[in-house]
């Protein structure tokens, strides 16, 4: 997680220093084929703290994400990642 937020802090918007580069961000958003997101991953992988600091940093879910998310739920019960996704628009 630290290196996560060390990246946030070296990509950050010299014009708004709560935002990251909008091109640091399109590095988390690589889609292909059944490969899923960043934001899909850290579902994968139960990493809601993960989840938090990306869509915090403006991060947008996929549909994709929004697989995983449901997966997840589907599988564990904890309902978390897709509350956050909704909530993300």
């Amino acid at each position: 997680m630290s290196d996560l937020e060390q990246f946030f802090v070296t990509w950050q918007d010299p014009a708004s220093p709560k935002s990251v580069q909008p091109n640091a961000l399109a590095w988390f958003q690589y889609t292909t084929g059944l490969a899923s997101t960043a934001l899909g991953t850290a579902v994968g992988y139960n990493r809601i703290d993960v989840v938090r600091l990306l869509l915090d940093k403006g991060l947008q879910p996929t549909e994709m994400d929004m697989f995983w998310a449901l997966r997840a739920f589907d599988r564990t019960g904890k309902r978390t990642a897709v509350e956050l996704f909704v909530d993300a628009g």
